[in-house]
């Protein structure tokens, strides 16, 4: 028997999830399950392989496909095709799908197409062997039932020989024969591979098509789409966004979205900043795509993302509230600000910018219904709220609750917030309780871990509790309290010495821990 990689792939595949066009692809283990009819011959099958008993093994899934549920043949006639092709028998394979075909049983050829066109396309000449065998098969009884299929398989062969005008002449002349929807789709996608290897030509030889012939509306719309897209590629910017306006009525939500990405992208990379927000403004204060909801989420990011990029929360706010002005959603807001969250943490952002955050979050707070909304803009308005020292409206938000956390959670975060304010006001003795207190109850909880916004490096539990033992440590040492600090210093040096343990010496994090142990060291 030949190597029976094929055969592993089928027994893992095939069996399991069946085999259409893309379940092949799939990695799902063997179904073992009792009540699937399919098991026991799959069993019987791999025994008489792992007996290098071949004729058996496909007498059986004969037996097989004529005995189990019509629903369940699919898989075991693609695990003999698996079988006859691992043997090297591909012209039987061949054969035995003509003879199912001629038989007009399209269900159960559509259920294993794919198998001999992956195994032709492996060979020497295989894309042109694949061609021959879409001819061979066009030629049978009951191709039209296949015909999708085929043109899928025929056009990618196509494409893999570089033949991009006799696939997109395959395609029209095919049109019909498969259907609108599908036919679109490869239009699109043919359109779409064309541009990405540089062949524009193609592209403008597809356009043309579609605006030469009575063409459906779903391929008017897909055309419309790529012309802008062409302009985007040859970074013509002006010209994609007037098109966009031009055309707005043929591009759905799914089509703008698209654009917009490939626009934001295309300029990105082009650093071609202000026609990326002339063209974002365009899409998201026009009321002309007032009801593309995703495009104008992907719009709101890609328009805040620029200050984002230049570390400039006052001008992402500013845009954020442009933003508001253009009847943007309060859910598209939030997911602007939290592109920003990590801005208002980053030592380089002026107060007066965490304040404009801080008040923007506040006001957009009551406009939000979804609690994990609410969440997310919690856990930004803390940050924010401790960067500019704003802890009476800190815990004046934990008070009314936060959706998501528990009791336990609100009393540590109050502590820590009541901790900072008693700094503020110059109250050691009940800031380091209530330090004490949060550390308490950090102590208590796992070790989940979380990363630091600004650096990215990871803070453990015991790097926490070191910190905040140093804090106390010297919040001691300035109230004239030297063996009270020392004894916390120690402390800290411990909890220090057990955060190493998470990280290996060539760590950011070891790093990092490795100099807070410095300092207290140096007292």
């Amino acid at each position: 028997m030949k190597g029976c990689g094929f055969v592993g792939v089928a027994l893992v595949v095939i069996i399991s999830v069946g085999c259409g066009p893309t379940a092949s692809r799939k990695t799902d283990a063997v179904s073992k399950e009792p009540s699937d009819p399919v098991a026991a011959y799959v069993e019987r099958v791999e025994q008489a392989l792992s007996q290098n008993d071949t004729s058996n093994a496909v007498a059986l899934l004969e037996q097989g496909i004529a005995e189990v549920p019509a629903e369940s043949r699919g898989r075991l006639f693609s695990f003999l095709l698996a079988i006859l092709i691992d043997q090297g028998l591909l012209d039987e394979a061949q054969a035995r799908f003509v003879q199912l075909l001629e038989s007009g049983d399209a269900e159960l050829a559509r259920e294993s197409f794919g198998l001999i066109e992956e195994a032709l396309a492996r060979e020497e000449g295989g894309h042109e062997r694949v061609l021959a065998w879409c001819d061979r098969l066009e030629g049978v009884p009951g191709a039209k039932a296949v015909a999708a299929n085929l043109l899928r398989n025929r056009l990618t062969a196509l494409h893999s020989l570089k033949r991009y005008e006799e696939a997109l002449e395959t395609l029209m002349r095919r049109w019909d024969d498969v259907g609108t929807d599908e036919a679109v789709g490869r239009w699109s996608w043919l359109v779409q591979t064309a541009m990405n290897e540089g062949r524009t030509d193609v592209v403008e030889r597809a356009l043309a098509e579609v605006e030469n012939r009575e063409s459906p509306a779903a391929l008017r719309r897909a055309a419309a789409g790529a012309q802008i897209e062409l302009a985007i590629h040859r970074r013509l910017f002006q010209a994609a966004a007037e098109q966009t306006m031009a055309l707005a009525d043929r591009l759905d939500d799914a089509a703008l979205t698209r654009v917009v990405d490939q626009f934001g992208r295309a300029t990105h990379d082009a650093a071609a900043g202000e026609a990326a927000d002339g063209f974002m403004e365009q899409i998201l204060s026009q009321p002309a795509f007032r009801d593309r909801a995703n495009a104008r989420r992907r719009a709101v990011r890609w328009y805040v993302n620029r200050a984002r990029d230049a570390k400039d929360l006052a001008e992402g706010i500013q845009r954020l509230r442009r933003l508001e002005e253009w009847q943007v959603s309060p859910p598209f807001l939030l997911g602007g600000l939290l592109q920003l969250s990590d801005l208002t943490l980053a030592p380089e952002t002026p107060d007066a910018a965490v304040q404009e955050a801080f008040a923007f979050a506040h006001a957009l707070r009551p406009r939000l219904k979804d609690d994990n909304e609410r969440a997310q803009l919690a856990g930004m308005i803390l940050d924010a709220g401790f960067r500019i020292e704003a802890y009476d409206r800190l815990e004046s938000l934990l008070a009314e609750g936060i959706p998501g956390n528990d009791p336990a959670w609100h009393e540590t975060m109050l502590n820590k917030v009541r901790a900072h304010a008693a700094l503020k006001r110059g109250d050691t003795d009940e800031a380091i309780r209530r330090f004490r207190a949060f550390m308490t109850a950090i102590e208590a909880q796992p070790d989940a871990g979380h990363r630091d916004p600004v650096t990215d490096e990871r803070i453990t539990k015991e790097m926490i509790l070191g910190y905040n033992a140093k804090r106390i440590a010297g919040l001691l040492e300035q109230a004239g309290r030297a063996a009270e600090a020392a004894a916390a210093r120690q402390e800290a040096i411990r909890y220090y010495q057990k955060a190493l343990e998470s990280f290996k010496p060539e760590d950011a994090e070891y790093t990092t821990i490795q100099k807070a142990l410095a300092e207290l060291s140096q007292g």
